[in-house]
């Protein structure tokens, strides 16, 4: 009879002590992510580290994936073969619903003109497109990453490319390699050899090799005897992407032959004006034809160069004057100098 009472008031304390009690083994203090940062393990998974470093898996419904975020997690009674999380920890004295609330304030120019109290200064490389990061600090690997630019040729997309420059670690000395893309988007290392410093501290802006022509400088990379790795500080990337324009010269060398029409213009510099001015070709041409009376063109035999006078017509003259010139009719043209 006793053992049944005590049975009976067992059960009756196992009772009690579920009623009052939480439907939870346990709840932990943890935080989102690995020790990568990764908080996603995939499905309705999440990766967590507790107090003690200890990273787990555990199934979440309620929080957003949201690295460092402050949760609880624990096992429940009926479930105790895998952890969850329980609820999202409120750290901050105004409750932040599962995330901080909005401060970009405090990391922005104010209105008036003033920096916010926790100013951020964006350093351009923390901007992906475009930028140079290191993906091998030992191995000198880079990745330059893909962005629309401007080129020659147009609206290019610049792919996202690996550089190995492991091969341009000069054995003595110091210098600047040069990332470029051409017209179409391709990257390219310039490395010249006539712009090397003695040192690191000889160096500067006029060491690093100006664009190849028709090529856009992306950024350049400081390499010097006995470096070990890339650091952030040895690269250092252009603020903006455009192209070096091919010269008149290089344009005109590589522009197809063709003959000139009336409305096609040449280019020429007005002085007075200080600009670039065109003329078409027929307007030429009538100037050439409506000034050449002006102009006089005589060899001079002890200078070997070409005098220029004014043109004078005259309808006869004495043919052994060496001062003037005769037409195929006997008629003085013009008068030398």
């Amino acid at each position: 009879m006793t053992y049944i009472d005590d049975k009976k008031q067992h059960k009756k304390t196992i009772e009690l002590i579920n009623a009052n009690s939480s439907d939870w083994l346990e709840q932990v203090p943890a935080q989102l992510g690995d020790l990568d940062g990764v908080v996603d393990a995939g499905g309705n998974l999440v990766f967590a580290r507790l107090d003690n470093g200890l990273v787990i898996e555990a199934v979440n419904y309620i929080a957003p994936l949201i690295k460092d975020l402050h949760v609880l997690v624990g096992r429940s009674k009926a479930q105790r073969g895998f952890f969850q999380v329980i609820a999202i920890r409120e750290t901050y004295p105004a409750p932040a619903s599962g995330a901080m609330k909005f401060h970009h304030e405090q990391h922005e120019m104010q209105p008036n003109g003033t920096p916010g109290p926790d100013l951020v200064f964006v350093d351009r490389k923390q901007i992906r497109q475009s930028s140079i990061w290191i993906t091998d600090a030992a191995g000198f690997i880079i990745s330059v990453y893909a962005d629309y630019g401007q080129t020659p040729d147009g609206i290019k997309v610049i792919p996202t490319t690996s550089l190995d420059l492991s091969s341009y670690v000069p054995t003595t000395g110091a210098k600047y390699v040069s990332i470029e893309s051409d017209s179409n988007g391709a990257l390219s290392v310039h490395d010249d050899p006539a712009l090397y410093a003695d040192s690191i501290a000889l160096l500067s802006d006029a060491n690093i090799p100006v664009p190849d022509v028709g090529k856009a400088h992306r950024g350049c990379v400081m390499l010097f005897e006995s470096q070990t790795q890339l650091l952030n500080k040895h690269i250092r990337v252009a603020s903006a992407l455009g192209f070096i324009s091919p010269t008149t010269g290089y344009d005109i060398n590589t522009a197809p032959a063709d003959t000139p029409e009336n409305d096609d213009k040449w280019g020429f510099w007005d002085d007075a004006d200080e600009a670039l001015k065109s003329i078409t070709h027929q307007n030429l041409f009538e100037f050439i034809i409506g000034n050449l009376t002006n102009i006089l063109v005589s060899y001079n035999p002890s200078t070997f160069k070409l005098d220029f006078a004014s043109f004078e017509p005259l309808t006869n003259g004495d043919p052994s004057d060496p001062q003037l010139v005769f037409d195929a009719n006997g008629d003085v043209i013009m008068t030398a100098p």
